[in-house]
């Protein structure tokens, strides 16, 4: 008898769908483009992270040593260095061998090959490159670099590439994305919830005769509420649909750029990975929104004993 009933309700829930027209077409719109929305910062929200995570590892400390250095003050800084907690890694680096690699990278542009030759035996100095496990906790390597710097050890130290301040741009960039994806998507959740409400009020009141018939055949309150959950479950489930057929296709067209700006060697590899918990997110997200606008529009307007 159950399954009797469930089959009917969905019946009925797929003829009110079919019914309500351009109300209908108007609840998908909106629910299609509530879920983009939400699908385009979610995944923009986990590519600024991935991008953040390779920045962060590449964000290595640069200390360069006075040219009076000796081994022994070298080899003190490096321990006063390895005692922090935060510190993963330290490599040395001799002016000699530094001068070496320098010549290596740039052998067919003589042009810096001769700047390096006119600026001295000491132009590139001694220097330890720092990595560390997490670059925003940095211990107490600030005061490590302050104390040898007053025995003139050390020289001011920098980060490669400035990525310490690209870093910091990311997460305030992921801060703010996220606000603002929120604030959007509620937006327009709303805009759906009352659309979807209005469509169901509609189809509530064109089929008043029926569910009154209903009731005096004896029909129960879940058999006569039932269309109408359905009827707003459908769409959250097309929205869903058609929301993911439009929003991946178009990160995979823009893969390259993405990857490239974001620093993800493989765009499609991170999409296949996070696709199955966006869909569900979305999947369920867009059923709740269809589902609590009919429970809404049910209960101011479907008065039953």
């Amino acid at each position: 008898m159950f399954f009797v009933d469930l089959s009917r309700i969905v019946r009925s829930g797929l003829r009110s769908f079919a019914r309500n027209g351009w109300l209908t077409v108007a609840a998908i719109g909106m629910m299609v483009i509530t879920l983009m929305i939400i699908s385009f910062f979610a995944i923009l929200s986990l590519l600024i992270a991935e991008g953040s995570d390779i920045v962060k590892k590449k964000a290595d400390m640069s200390i360069y040593f006075k040219a009076t250095v000796t081994s022994e003050q070298i080899v003190q800084f490096e321990d006063a260095l390895k005692n922090d907690s935060s510190v993963f890694k330290i490599t040395f680096t001799s002016s000699e061998k530094a001068i070496a690699d320098y010549r290596e990278m740039y052998k067919f542009r003589p042009k810096l090959l001769e700047a390096l030759e006119n600026s001295g035996s000491n132009s590139l100095p001694s220097s330890v490159q720092v990595d560390f496990y997490d670059p925003e906790k940095q211990g107490n390597i600030a005061s490590v670099i302050d104390e040898f710097k007053t025995k003139n050890i050390v020289d001011h130290p920098s980060y490669e590439g400035q990525k310490k301040a690209v870093v910091d741009k990311i997460v305030k960039v992921a801060g703010i994305t996220k606000k603002a994806g929120w604030v959007l998507a509620s937006v327009f959740a709303g805009i759906s919830l009352i659309i979807i409400f209005n469509t169901v009020r509609l189809a509530i009141f064109a089929r008043r005769e029926e569910i009154e018939i209903m009731q005096l055949v004896g029909a129960t309150n879940w058999f006569i509420r039932g269309p109408f959950v359905f009827e707003g479950a459908i769409y959250g489930f097309i929205g869903t649909i058609v929301s993911i057929a439009i929003t991946y296709p178009l990160f995979s067209l823009s893969g390259t750029s993405i990857s490239q700006f974001f620093g993800i060697s493989n765009i499609f590899n991170f999409l296949r990975l996070n696709l199955w918990s966006v869909i569900l997110a979305e999947f369920l997200l867009g059923t709740l929104i269809g589902i609590l606008s009919s429970f809404f529009a049910i209960r101011k307007y479907l008065r039953l004993a």
